[in-house]
């Protein structure tokens, strides 16, 4: 359509004003371009908006969607007569044959408009349902990508608390092998207390009798040689321990002969 205007655009449209009674073609032809811009269909007024400096541009900038059912039976009664085409009308006027197929082109575009009308209303309701899905869906992903995140925290939260729980295991199983170990040294210890509680018994019993014990295996090395074992234990037993006793009570003596030459 924008293309037709344009055509017209360059056209002598003046000369078709200067017409004190344009030909019936060409007043028909404007009379339905008046009648599709709501003005009334008379060469007056025609002639008044051709005058118009910006008559073109108000057939450029149109509003086509205005079409409505009412308008469109308006422009009817011009279109259907059988001279308005383009081809009869340019026979009078070339600038009129533009104008005639710009308003044929507008009852073109009413009618489809029309049908599609509908359509157009379904399509943006499609869209607007599209819209409307596309935002909660970006809102769900939001949503989703931060219970994601949540949960790879978690994770992760959870693999180190494994690991840390591996450590602690290994850590109580070796505490265990040496608390089990502890125990059975400390059972073995228990044992030898007993033992070592009898040996400090006897040294201290042997340390009380080392004075008489010294004395006694003194005297003996020095004096009993020469004599036979019965005399010597006689000797000992009968004589010197007796003697040992009298001089000095503090004086024990708890060894025999046998164990000094042993010992």
């Amino acid at each position: 359509m924008d293309c037709l205007l344009a055509f017209a655009h360059h056209l002598p449209l003046p000369a078709t004003q200067a017409y004190s009674k344009p030909p019936a073609l060409v007043e028909l032809t404007l009379g339905g371009v008046m009648t599709v811009l709501k003005r009334p269909a008379t060469w007056e007024e025609t002639k008044k908006q051709l005058g118009d400096a910006n008559f073109m541009s108000k057939l450029l900038q149109f509003d086509k969607d205005t079409l409505d059912d009412g308008m469109l039976k308006k422009i009817n009664k011009f279109t259907s007569n059988a001279d308005f085409t383009p081809e009869a009308v340019g026979k009078v006027s070339t600038a009129a044959k533009g104008m005639c197929m710009w308003v044929c082109a507008m009852e073109t575009y009413g009618h489809v408009a029309k049908e599609v009308g509908p359509k157009r209303a379904r399509l943006k309701a499609a869209q607007d349902n599209l819209a409307k899905k596309q935002a909660a869906l970006a809102a769900a992903q939001e949503a989703l990508a931060i219970v994601l995140a949540k949960v790879a925290s978690l994770r992760q939260r959870y693999d180190d608390s494994m690991s840390n729980k591996r450590v602690l295991e290994e850590e109580l199983a070796d505490l265990e092998g040496k608390l089990q170990r502890a125990e059975k040294l400390v059972s073995g210890l228990a044992g030898e207390k007993v033992r070592w509680e009898g040996s400090i018994g006897g040294l201290e019993s042997a340390l009380r009798c080392l004075p008489g014990d010294v004395v006694l295996a003194a005297a003996f090395l020095s004096y009993a040689g020469p004599f036979p074992s019965e005399f010597r234990d006689e000797l000992v037993k009968a004589t010197w321990l007796p003697q040992v006793g009298a001089a000095d009570r503090q004086l024990e003596c708890m060894c025999t002969c046998a164990h000094y030459l042993i010992n």
